[in-house]
C-alpha cells in the first residue's frame, strides 16, 4: 500500500486526556483538514467530503472504537465503517486500533494496545514512569511523522519501528510488538 498525500491528510485528534499530548507529533507538518476534538457529524463530514485522502486518527479508544473528547460515547465506531471502508488508507493510533480495523477489514497502520500513562501501565504489567512513557510515546509519534513523510509504502511501517525501538524497556516492547499493517501490499 502506497500512500498519496498529494492532496493531504484528514487528521483527527481526540486530545481528551493529558497523555495524549505525547502524540501531538503525529501532525507535525501534514498538509490536510486537523480536525481536534470534534463532533462526529464533523468528522463524517470530513470523510465523506474527502474519501480520496487517507485519515489519520489518533486518540483513546478500544476494538469498539474511539471514544468521543467527553469519553462518553465513540467518535468512531462501527456505525462508521462504510465510509472508513472507501478511505484510501488509515493510521490509527488508538487502544486496540488494529482489533476494530482487523474486525471490519480497514486498511492501514494501527496500534494495538498502547501504554500511554501510568494508570495503564500497572493495568496492563509492564511498569513505567510518566517521564520515561512521555518520553517514548513523543519518540513514537516523531518517527511515525518522519515514515508519513518520507517514506510511502505503509508496510514498512511496523518494521521500521519495531527496529528504532528501545525493546530493553518493557513498556516500549509491549507498545511496538502488536503494531500492525492491513492492506494490499505495495
Amino acid at each position: 500500500m502506497i500512500i498519496d498525500d498529494s492532496c493531504g491528510y484528514s487528521m483527527v485528534y481526540v486530545n481528551s486526556r493529558p497523555d495524549m499530548e505525547s502524540f501531538s507529533g503525529i501532525f507535525d507538518h501534514l498538509q490536510g483538514n486537523l480536525l481536534v476534538n470534534p463532533r462526529r457529524g464533523q468528522v463524517v463530514r470530513m470523510i465523506r467530503e474527502c474519501s480520496y485522502r487517507p485519515l489519520i486518527v489518533v486518540g483513546h479508544g478500544d476494538e469498539g472504537g474511539v471514544y468521543n473528547a467527553s469519553f462518553n460515547g465513540y467518535l468512531f465506531d462501527s456505525g462508521m465503517v462504510q465510509f472508513l471502508r472507501e478511505l484510501p488508507c488509515i493510521i490509527g493510533c488508538w487502544c486496540f486500533a488494529g482489533n476494530f480495523a482487523d474486525r471490519y477489514g480497514l486498511e492501514g497502520f494501527f496500534t494495538s494496545m498502547f501504554v500511554s500513562n501510568v494508570q495503564e501501565s500497572e493495568f496492563y504489567t509492564v511498569p513505567a514512569d510518566e517521564i520515561s512513557i512521555d518520553r517514548e510515546n513523543r519518540l513514537f509519534a516523531e518517527r511515525l511523522n518522519t515514515l508519513i513523510r518520507e517514506n510511502p509504502i505503509v508496510e514498512e511501517w511496523v518494521p521500521a519501528l519495531q527496529n528504532q525501538a528501545d525493546i530493553s524497556i518493557p513498556f516500549v516492547r509491549y507498545n511496538y510488538e502488536a503494531l500492525a499493517f492491513y492492506g494490499k501490499e505495495g
